[in-house]
């Protein structure tokens, strides 16, 4: 996104120092025309370019890193999205193991108060859900976070 920004200010620069040219002139006719056609090739060339990279989709121009605030509500909830660093595997793969568990813990939670009584479900409620929903929620919080981040930080230039 980085280059469609330089581009377009490219572009605006160029339009504004043609009227410019245009409203000052030069004095012969000879450095008037050669003016023109370099403004008028360069803006054609930075209108091709602009043109190729806003037809393109904003995921593809920054590398495929979509933000995770663009996401889908599921996508985000869960994660389902690819993350694109080391830190943000790592938080991937602990969000989906603790949530697991916490499907596990509430699994046996509810079975344990069917059999038992509501004192053993309102035990392991506090004991083992509840806890394992926070650290699920942490972990999740600290990937879109994660993600976020790293899909805000501008594209590295290539030197063109």
């Amino acid at each position: 996104m980085t280059r469609l920004n330089q581009l377009r200010a490219e572009l605006e620069f160029l339009e504004r120092l043609h009227a410019l040219e245009g409203k000052v002139g030069a004095q012969d006719e000879a450095a008037k025309s050669r003016n023109d056609l370099a403004i008028g090739d360069s803006l054609s060339n930075l209108w091709d370019q602009y043109n190729k990279l806003s037809a393109l989709a904003p995921s593809t121009v920054v590398g495929d890193k979509q933000p995770s605030s663009q996401l889908p509500f599921l996508r985000r909830t869960f994660l389902l999205y690819t993350p694109h660093t080391t830190s943000g595997w790592i938080l991937h793969t602990l969000f989906y193991m603790f949530g697991i568990f916490f499907v596990f813990v509430v699994f046996i939670t509810v079975a344990l108060a069917v059999e038992v009584g509501m004192g053993a479900f309102l035990t392991s409620t506090i004991i083992y859900v509840i806890p394992v929903g926070f650290v699920l929620l942490i972990c999740q919080r600290r990937a879109r976070r994660n993600a976020t981040h790293i899909a805000a930080q501008p594209e590295e230039s290539d030197g063109t």
